[in-house]
């Protein structure tokens, strides 16, 4: 038998086998491989991104502390809701592998199963030759746009590595894939971007062999399936699920396929998507969650509390509230909070993008540079004004007029942020020109 070759690729690591604490997770050595479950506070501790800050760089000159104020794009700090979902991966994932342990029997009798199905009908009607009993449960995640779940997604799965090689076992772990669901809602569109996943990171060849066009969409999927099974896949994760929206032909079957790779397969898949997207997740869905026990969640905005609670919104905006690169610090009032809910209605990518604003123009207009409710909601008329009438329609709590913006477009700040960075570019050329006008006529005097 040939040796299992390692991966040329940062995220590859050899599997060092660990005690996880649990009988069942200790009995799978593709759960022993994997790192520890980890505490809420490990995970915060691992998580959490905090941008490189100082107080005295406040006395930094203006065009420094102006690229000071970017790092705040780097900012992660986990809401209530990232912690729940890193509990749900880690269970999902672990439990996933139960029903597929490469040590039982089990396991070679679905590998054999997936073959036949090829071989018999190219992959038609897998359901009907693989009988193992699995035990993976998939998950949805649904919410407007702006919220962080691709970003809490993304640092989550990082804590995990994408390849573990098994020399022992002669086989490469994929611990998760991620992809992003085809515009058109293509079956071969979502095969080929599997296939060329899993090539990038294994440096194999199976888009050359399994995505030609010409290869039927079953026998394509059941390729995937394989794959998946081959190569101990603990999770595919599937964004952009709001594109089956435009999807030209049923989206049932791209969907029914993703049931089949939970149920039959055993492969747990995480379906992510913008509100649009949650008429088709949870009617397809529906009967699948009775019979697997699959669950979901909805990613909302943070709420403002009562002004006698401290909630998700108050810790999230004292958190990030520290990182002023303005020459003065603005102390955290109520006023401040309510303007800022106002403004971007508890959708995180808006705080965290309207902070950045607000402390650009203070420090490209110069003066005493104190952020002020007034200046908030200034510059949120100026640099949030392509997505006002989403927010308005938030604001109104009028549904109808909800529904014609279904997610929130993503804001890009570079427009915003050159506007002042020209500001500030042309209060420095003033004050240059003063100089060297001064200094010319001081020697022509000697």
């Amino acid at each position: 038998m040939n040796k299992v070759s390692i991966p040329n690729d940062d995220k590859a690591i050899i599997a060092i086998y660990r005690d996880q604490k649990l009988r069942e997770y200790n009995a799978n050595p593709m759960i022993q491989a994997l790192p520890p479950i980890v505490s809420d506070e490990e995970f915060l501790k691992s998580a959490t991104v905090m941008p490189d800050f100082a107080p005295e760089e406040r006395i930094l000159e203006s065009h420094l502390r102006f690229h000071c104020v970017e790092r705040l794009s780097r900012y992660f700090d986990p809401i209530d809701k990232t912690l729940e979902l890193q509990r749900i991966i880690s269970v999902l994932l672990r439990q996933g592998y139960i029903a597929r342990n490469i040590l039982q029997p089990q396991y070679a009798r679905r590998a054999n199963q997936i073959y036949q199905a090829i071989q018999n009908k190219g992959g038609k009607t897998i359901e009907n030759y693989v009988d193992v009993p699995t035990s993976a449960s998939g998950f949805t995640l649904i919410g407007p746009s702006g919220m962080g779940k691709t970003t809490n997604l993304k640092n989550i799965l990082s804590l995990y590595p994408q390849v573990i090689v098994h020399p022992e076992h002669n086989v490469c772990q994929l611990v998760w894939i991620k992809v992003d669901c085809p515009h058109a809602g293509s079956l071969k569109g979502l095969c080929i971007d599997v296939f060329k996943e899993i090539d990038r990171l294994l440096g194999t060849n199976y888009f050359k062999k399994f995505g030609s066009t010409r290869n039927s969409e079953d026998y394509m999927l059941a390729q995937v399936a394989q794959l998946a099974h081959t190569h101990h896949l603990g999770m595919l994760v599937i964004d952009e699920m709001q594109n089956l929206v435009n999807a030209r032909r049923s989206k049932d079957d791209l969907l029914n396929f993703l049931v089949k790779m939970d149920n039959i397969i055993g492969v747990p898949v995480i379906r992510v998507g913008t509100n649009e997207a949650s008429p088709i997740l949870q009617g397809n869905f529906r009967n699948a969650r009775r019979g697997t026990g699959e669950g979901g969640v909805l990613w909302d905005r943070m709420k403002q509390e009562d002004e006698d609670e401290w909630g998700e919104w108050q810790f999230f905006v004292e958190g990030m509230w520290q990182y002023q690169w303005t020459a003065k610090y603005t102390e955290l009032m109520d006023e401040i909070y309510d303007a800022l809910y106002f403004e971007t209605q508890g959708i995180i990518d808006l705080v965290v993008k309207l902070f950045k604003m607000v402390q650009w123009r203070a420090i490209a207009e110069g003066g005493d540079e104190i952020i002020t409710v007034d200046l908030i909601h200034e510059v949120a008329k100026e640099g949030l004004y392509l997505v006002k009438p989403m927010l308005d329609s938030i604001r109104s709590g009028d549904t109808e007029w909800m529904l014609k913006y279904k997610d929130i477009a993503p804001l890009n700040t570079v427009e915003y942020q050159n506007k002042y960075q020209s500001q500030l570019d042309r209060q420095n050329q003033k004050e240059i020109r003063v100089w060297l006008v001064n200094s010319k006529s001081n020697n022509h005097l000697y």
